[in-house]
């Protein structure tokens, strides 16, 4: 449930490219593979700690972004994972 609502999150503000994670969300697989099922777009479960508050001023910077280091998760090739996003899209949307 998580991962599927930070997708949606990511997907109302106009996210691309690949999603760093950090954290102990950055340790669990099931949600970064989940997040990268859900975006269709890698998810990078960062080493780092810098915190939100750093990461919103890299947004706001001219700087460009780098990436830490991190294991790299690509989306699933298993379709049930997508199969799963595509059935909770469904039930949310018939809630209306």
């Amino acid at each position: 449930y998580l991962a599927l609502m930070t997708a949606t999150c990511l997907d109302l503000i106009g996210a691309d490219g690949p999603t760093t994670v950090e954290g102990p969300f950055a340790r669990n697989r099931l949600f970064v593979g989940m997040l990268a099922a859900a975006t269709a777009r890698a998810v990078v479960g960062s080493e780092a700690a810098t915190g939100t508050s750093i990461g919103a001023a890299l947004l706001a910077s001219d700087r460009p972004a780098t990436h830490g280091k991190g294991e790299r998760i690509e989306p699933p090739v298993d379709p049930a994972w997508a199969d799963y996003v595509s059935a909770w899209r469904g039930a949310v949307e018939a809630q209306g």
